[in-house]
């Protein structure tokens, strides 16, 4: 299996990087959607951050012919919750 730190660092970087955009755009306009979806950033990328560990390899599930998907689940519990 291809180490989970690994698979997520790109996403982390990508996500540092936004955060960075989206902080000089609010440092420069001063406007309150920006500094809102900043706010959303920052805690998108400290919940990747912290969780990278449980975060699945679906394209390395796929190739092991593993599920990769909770669908056939979802649709038992479905009808039983309407």
């Amino acid at each position: 299996m291809v180490p989970v730190a690994r698979q997520c660092v790109s996403s982390v970087n990508e996500l540092q990087n936004l955060e960075m955009d989206l902080d000089a755009a609010v440092f420069e306009s001063k406007d309150e959607n920006a500094r809102k979806l900043l706010k959303g950033v920052e805690d998108l990328h400290t919940y990747v951050e912290r969780n990278q560990e449980f975060v699945p390899n679906y394209g390395e599930r796929y190739r092991n012919g593993e599920k990769i998907a909770s669908g056939f689940v979802e649709s038992a519990i479905t009808p039983t919750t309407c």
